[in-house]
């Protein structure tokens, strides 16, 4: 096969084979089984509806045959038709059913087709006896059980509690996870559950990560308005800060996949602002932390109005002076917020986790400093 490849380089060239070789042949019954080989060679060109043609005539005479359907079946994926394929992979797997790959590839075919539910379950039991915990399997289970999240979340929490058990760093399913508790009023649950994630920090460099903590904690806040205290607006605070950055960052890389628009970077920066402006109006008591907390939030915020001054000019041509000026000032503000004192009596007396919060508060203004 490696030298046919070699050979024939399109549809003309393997038609003068196959005819060279077909005319030679007398038997009609052994002219069809050459059919196989010959339909492989369609499939190398991407002939693929000439390559149909030849293996409809060789399974005409050998039905069973388990590596024409799985070739057929090849072809029906390559033509996008996939509920053909699937058709022709389980007629090869009938033929033999050693080909344990193939549980794989119908169960990943399905998670690309609409859902039939009873379908779906058949070849997930099948698929669950060999393969474990893949990826592709769980693709499946989660679009199935998604069609009755509504009805049974329960099954689909579950679902999702063993593959995070498995993968707990996997984004897309934590995300998941998050949007399940929204879908079910558990606004309390997802907050909780996003407040336990974010303390450990997983998803640092995931803008999409605090997109999701960002529509939860607002959630929560219209929610429990009368219980969000300081505690709240530390955490808020701390993932639209984060969220700002991410997106200024990202919007530097236009072009690229997630990257965040001036106005994606000009609107997290005002939801910025307004939760902090709510936050600088509440009484932290005694509590020290507090006040540096809110004093290195108002240097992030002027540094990041520093550096959208900049995007802004860049994009928009405006005038280099008028915008350094505006810049300059913004950067001076940020400038003039010291980091916390990690030698304080508070800090010492800090539990581990509040220790590793607020060194991160430490590292973000020495990165703050340098930048102004």
């Amino acid at each position: 096969m490696t030298n046919d490849k070699k050979m024939f380089r399109s549809k003309n060239d393997v038609d003068r084979h196959a005819s060279a070789i077909l005319s030679r042949i007398r038997n009609a019954n052994e002219r069809t089984l050459r059919y196989l080989n010959i339909a492989k060679l369609y499939v190398a060109v991407k002939e693929y509806e000439t390559a149909k043609h030849y293996l409809a005539g060789f399974l005409s005479i050998q039905p069973g045959h388990a590596a024409a359907h799985k070739l057929l079946g090849q072809v029906f994926e390559a033509s996008t038709d996939n509920e053909k394929a699937i058709e022709s992979y389980k007629r090869s797997l009938q033929a033999n059913s050693t080909q344990k790959d193939l549980f794989l590839k119908i169960c990943e075919l399905l998670c690309k087709s609409s859902v039939d539910v009873e379908k779906a379950r058949y070849w997930l039991e099948k698929a669950e006896k060999v393969f474990h915990h893949h990826p592709i399997l769980y693709k499946l289970k989660d679009k199935v059980l998604g069609c009755n999240a509504h009805k049974d979340p329960q099954e689909l929490e579950q679902v999702y509690a063993v593959e995070l058990a498995e993968r707990p760093n996997d984004l897309g399913l934590r995300i998941r996870l998050l949007h399940l508790y929204m879908m079910t009023e558990r606004c309390k649950d997802a907050y909780e559950h996003s407040v336990q994630v974010e303390a450990q920090q997983p998803y640092s460099h995931s803008r999409e990560w605090y997109m999701c903590l960002a529509e939860i904690s607002q959630a929560y806040l219209d929610k429990y308005l009368d219980g969000c205290g300081v505690d709240f607006y530390i955490h808020l605070l701390s993932i639209l800060d984060k969220l700002v950055y991410l997106s200024l960052e990202n919007g530097l890389e236009q072009g690229t996949a997630g990257a965040a628009s001036l106005a994606d970077c000009s609107d997290a920066l005002h939801r910025f602002d307004q939760a902090a402006k709510n936050a600088f109006q509440l009484d932290g008591g005694e509590r020290k932390d507090w006040l540096l907390f809110t004093e290195h939030m108002k240097g992030q915020l002027f540094l990041h109005a520093a550096i959208l001054v900049m995007k802004r000019c860049q994009q928009y041509t405006k005038s280099w002076k008028e915008s350094t000026d505006d810049s300059l000032a913004c950067f001076l503000v940020a400038y003039s917020f010291t980091p916390l004192d990690k030698k304080s009596v508070w800090y010492a007396r800090g539990s581990d986790l509040q220790k590793r919060f607020y060194n991160r508060c430490f590292s973000a203004a020495c990165v703050r400093l340098s930048q102004a």
